[in-house]
């Protein structure tokens, strides 16, 4: 048996007045004569003994009385300690209460973040006053990094909110033991108050030492949950009063099928589109729509649909910048056609130039998104070098041979590239027999693949191994017709053949158009329209450099929201939001007065996937650690979390026999009467 308050044991020195009341008999006798006193000696001696008697019964109640009120105020229990490993030191309560956004849901009362703050707080109350507390979320906040008292904790509690950090089990512990290890003479409780998701709480991966814990589940049951997963445009460049496609992705987690759900699409606040789906058991559909803009500049969008309890992952923010200009550089040879020139010239999409392979203005290479090495008798090391930079920073290059091309004439261009590029003239006529469809350049610019269009007819080309790089168009004779090459962010596209009508007809064939076209839009790459909150790998800028004088901006669309983010300027320059961001919406980056890009941020998918620990599974692995209790979820918290403290509480059993021995006192005074 133990005691919360000991201290009133002290109060056992009590025992003594009853004693000191029988041994000192205080009370003062009268003497009375009488003439013959022997009848009366013998009913004396008589009840001499009787008195005596009942003196001893009546201390004895009251020496168990005091004793009982003693024990009361001392609070006495039996521990109920798995290992009775309570060290007798200062108790210190530590609490871990999830905010992850899965913790949003809603229940038949409330949310269970809601019942998730009552369960804390019960626990709070079933302390004592002096009792230290520490709350941890899943933010880390500093301000959680010590033990507070129960009202300082409770203030903390009540100003706690959802988040949009997720941490695992794994994660939280040892944050706990930081502070734990401070006091290693103490006593710790550890609550941890979740939905116990199977996706953060890897219980076996995590470490239960140093405390005993308590795990406190919410629901018992996996919620059904439907979530927009992702969204992505179906092209690379969006154009003004041009349809633009957007798809997203709608993922159902459970078990079941699900039929008919609505999918809304909005930009700049207005509705553009709606469609239903259904959905296979486990599975996901893709969902796409066509609109216009009929502006330019940045706009914002969501895609929404209907669905709980689980409600954190039912919209998708994202954002996107309309197109301007591409500018394209056009390096050509003395030899060099007019079919490029042609196509680009006369489209104000593209802000076109051209440079003469005598007078190349170096620093137009860098400000240029497409490249055109056309005809050119020689690439230059410092010519190379610049093509190579542009590349990295995602610049998009064609290479077109000249006529008169001789094996060596660009090999710096490809040694630093790291291939055997353009080798000998092959004579044998052929033609182009395979597109690869699927490649960007070509996805979705035709409905179908086109099985009667007229591929062009080739005279002459140049070798160049199909198993370099990516072949996009190949020829009969085994050998590809245009291969592509990654490096950095940009690609590098060689053609087989000169422009020239010797070669080929390419430069009148159908095919031209869209392959050349597309190489400048995909200059542009297809940009990320939403990230995670907590997306931690950089959002990149290409062609962007910062310097401390003019850091970049990260602000909401409705300016509520404005920071400064870190940044790397890097190939190309990253922006690092760091968790200074905890709202989902759109945003965008800008310097000065200069809109750089946009984009939308949302809570992270990861909880999206809502299977749960069952109570079941929760007590197998809580038998397997001896300091691990589990709650059920419909128990008693208050009066559990007393029982599990302090084990089986005796003082209301010590308060009826107080009240028991004084009553037979009362009664014994009453009824035995003495003479």
């Amino acid at each position: 048996m133990q005691f919360v308050a000991p201290a009133f044991l002290w109060a056992l020195f009590a025992l003594a007045i009853p004693i000191i009341v029988h041994l000192f008999d205080f009370r003062r006798y009268r003497k009375v004569h009488f003439s013959d006193n022997f009848l009366l000696r013998q009913l004396l001696e008589k009840n001499k003994k009787q008195s005596r008697l009942r003196q001893l019964i009546i201390m004895s109640l009251r020496i168990l009385a005091i004793a009982a009120l003693v024990f009361t105020f001392a609070r006495p229990y039996y521990p109920l300690n798995k290992d009775g490993s309570e060290k007798g030191g200062q108790l210190l309560v530590s609490v871990y209460l999830d905010n992850s956004m899965s913790m949003d849901m809603s229940t038949d009362q409330s949310v269970l973040f809601e019942e998730a703050r009552k369960k804390a707080k019960d626990i709070a109350l079933s302390y004592d006053q002096n009792v230290l507390f520490r709350f941890l979320l899943n933010d880390f906040e500093g301000m959680h990094e010590r033990f507070v008292s129960r009202d300082e904790f409770l203030e903390m509690l009540s100003e706690a909110k959802v988040s949009s950090v997720f941490r695992n089990f794994s994660d939280v512990l040892p944050r706990l033991y930081d502070q734990m290890a401070k006091y290693p003479n103490a006593d710790h409780h550890a609550y941890i108050i979740s939905d116990f998701q199977k996706i953060s709480a890897d219980i076996d991966q995590a470490e239960w030492k140093n405390a005993r814990f308590f795990w406190i589940p919410l629901t018992e049951e996996t919620p059904v949950n439907i979530a927009v997963d992702s969204i992505w445009f179906n092209a690379p460049i969006q154009l003004e009063n041009k349809t633009i496609l957007i798809s997203a992705r709608i993922r159902n987690y459970s078990n079941e099928p699900i039929e008919k759900i609505p999918v809304r699409l909005f930009v700049d606040d207005r509705q553009k589109g709606l469609s239903d789906i259904q959905i296979s058991a486990g599975g996901s559909e893709t969902v796409s729509f066509g609109f216009t803009v009929g502006k330019g500049g940045s706009h914002s969008g969501y895609i929404e649909i209907d669905d709980s309890p689980v409600v954190f992952d039912d919209v998708l923010y994202f954002a996107f910048d309309m197109a301007t200009q591409i500018p394209v550089l056009h390096i050509k040879g003395n030899n060099a056609t007019g079919n490029i020139q042609a196509l680009f010239d006369r489209d104000s999409l593209f802000n076109y130039r051209q440079n003469a392979e005598q007078e190349i203005a170096f620093a137009e290479i860098g400000n240029a998104d497409f490249i055109i090495l056309d005809e050119l008798n020689a690439i230059s090391s410092s010519l190379t070098q610049e093509i190579m930079n542009a590349v990295d920073e995602g610049a998009n290059v064609l290479l077109i041979p000249s006529g008169d091309y001789r094996e060596g004439s660009y090999s710096e261009f490809f040694t630093m590239l790291g291939v055997r590029g353009l080798q000998a003239l092959d004579t044998g006529n052929t033609r182009v027999a395979g597109i690869d469809y699927n490649h960007p350049l070509f996805y979705e610019v035709f409905e179908t693949a086109p099985e009667q269009v007229r591929l062009p007819e080739v005279k002459q080309s140049y070798a160049l191994n199909v198993n370099e790089g990516r072949s996009v168009m190949s020829m009969l004779n085994g050998r590809s017709f245009l291969n592509e090459y990654e490096r950095g962010s940009g690609h590098i596209y060689f053609l087989a053949v000169s422009l020239r009508d010797n070669f080929s007809d390419f430069a009148s064939n159908a095919m031209i158009v869209p392959s050349f076209i597309q190489m400048a839009f995909m200059s542009r790459g297809l940009v990320s329209l939403a990230y995670p909150l907590d997306y931690d790998e950089g959002i990149e800028l290409p062609k962007i450099s910062f310097n401390s004088d003019e850091a970049p901006h990260v602000e909401s669309f409705d300016g509520n929201i404005d920071i400064v983010p870190s940044f790397s300027n890097g190939t190309p320059a990253l922006i690092y939001l760091m968790g200074q961001i905890k709202q989902a919406g759109v945003y965008r980056i800008s310097k000065g007065n200069e809109i750089l890009r946009s984009f939308g941020l949302n809570y992270n998918r990861r909880e999206s996937m809502p299977e749960i620990w069952t109570m079941d599974d929760l007590r197998k692995k809580s038998d397997e650690l001896e300091n691990v209790d589990i709650f059920d979820t419909q128990s008693d918290i208050s009066g559990t979390l007393s029982e599990m403290q302090y084990g089986k509480r005796l003082w209301k059993t010590f308060l009826i026999f107080a009240l028991i021995f004084l009553a037979a006192e009362v009664i014994l005074l009453r009824l035995w009467k003495t003479v």
